[in-house]
């Protein structure tokens, strides 16, 4: 039977044909992924009958880097393959993704291209989650999003901190433990996240929405630049005490990877391929 391009609720109306399977549900199809474990009444329902099954032939790319995409894959059955391509067309592998793992997850949440290529290995097969359903998932399910922002911490850490030239030579076991110290932060439409003056003890990275850099009072301001997902600020207060230089606001409502001062100055102190701390 092939698997491919159809729902749960498809493959399971399949299924009932073959007998002792005809009162087969797709909801016990989805009881079968622990992913999703937890999960119950109507929006169970509603992950089994929108949520694509997919397979892929060895070598089959599933997204690729740069491209933008907003969904989101659980792997079921074989593995895939991270790789990016480096500015100069050399392509590195990242990772080797199995069954119940995911990817994808930044695509929905930052709305920015695919930071990589995942590559199809041993026929896998991948549950298709669109941006609303995988976005429906996370409001649903406490577990889920935790398990999907621990997620997003330690990817968004390794694809974006090494633009930043304070962490390019930081030490791939320094990220990871970096992962587990930092926090997700969140600000409503109008917070300002930095004062112009305050003592910096912080970086952000954006995770999702819009801010705007400004110099002097609000009321007079001098706007300096916008930023959005994908994009940091205050990252010489890892390493300087000196005050912040500008303000931050939030344009709309947006959230952020915390780094604080004192766990990077821990982990720089034992990473001596790190920017010296003082």
């Amino acid at each position: 039977m092939e698997i491919g391009n159809k729902t749960m609720a498809q493959l399971a109306e399949e299924l009932r044909q073959i007998p002792f399977l005809e009162r087969l549900e797709p909801v016990r199809l989805l009881d079968q992924i622990p992913f999703f474990e937890g999960l119950e009444g109507e929006f169970r329902d509603k992950v089994a009958s929108e949520a694509l099954l997919l397979q892929f032939q060895d070598g089959q790319e599933v997204c690729h880097q740069g491209d933008y995409e907003e969904t989101f894959y659980l792997i079921l059955s074989g593995e895939v393959v991270v790789s990016t391509e480096t500015q100069d067309h050399k392509t590195i592998q990242l990772a080797t993704l199995k069954r119940g793992e995911f990817f994808g997850e930044m695509g929905p949440l930052s709305g920015q291209p695919r930071t990589a290529t995942v590559t199809s290995q041993d026929r896998a097969v991948v549950l298709q989650l669109s941006k609303s359903l995988f976005l429906d998932l996370l409001r649903q399910s406490p577990t889920i999003k935790r398990q999907i922002d621990q997620k997003y911490i330690e990817r968004s850490l390794r694809t974006h901190l090494r633009q930043v030239a304070l962490f390019a030579t930081l030490p791939e076991a320094a990220i990871e433990e970096l992962s587990g110290l930092v926090e997700l932060v969140s600000f409503k439409k109008g917070d300002v996240i930095i004062w112009e003056g305050d003592d910096g003890d912080c970086l952000y990275l954006i995770r999702s929405g819009f801010v705007k850099v400004s110099k002097g009072s609000l009321e007079r301001e001098k706007i300096l630049t916008y930023l959005r997902e994908g994009s940091y600020f205050g990252e010489m207060a890892l390493v300087r005490d000196e005050q912040r230089s500008a303000n931050v606001v939030a344009m709309t409502d947006v959230e952020a990877v915390r780094i604080g001062k004192r766990e990077f100055q821990e982990i720089a102190r034992r990473s001596p391929e790190v920017i010296k701390v003082k």
